[in-house]
């Protein structure tokens, strides 16, 4: 199974708030013990719904003048 287009932009949000959870939990923090992974992440947070994830947009990319992307 190849990569399709369309699913970039779920990409780049589950990005998005895989950032905003590794942030939160203070993983940027050399102390951390879980410092630099994002492993865990998505469980511990899996009730959370971070809104900022709905402004993430494709870039427009096109192929013979048409977006790649769906909308």
């Amino acid at each position: 199974m190849s990569y399709k287009p369309e699913w970039r932009l779920e990409d780049m949000k589950r990005v998005k708030l895989l950032n905003i959870w590794y942030l939160e939990d203070g993983r940027n923090n050399p102390e951390h013990p879980q410092h630099s992974l994002f492993t865990g992440l998505a469980q511990k947070y899996k009730n959370r719904h971070n809104l900022e994830i709905d402004h993430v947009s494709a870039p427009k990319q096109e192929v013979n003048g048409r977006s790649i992307y769906s909308s």
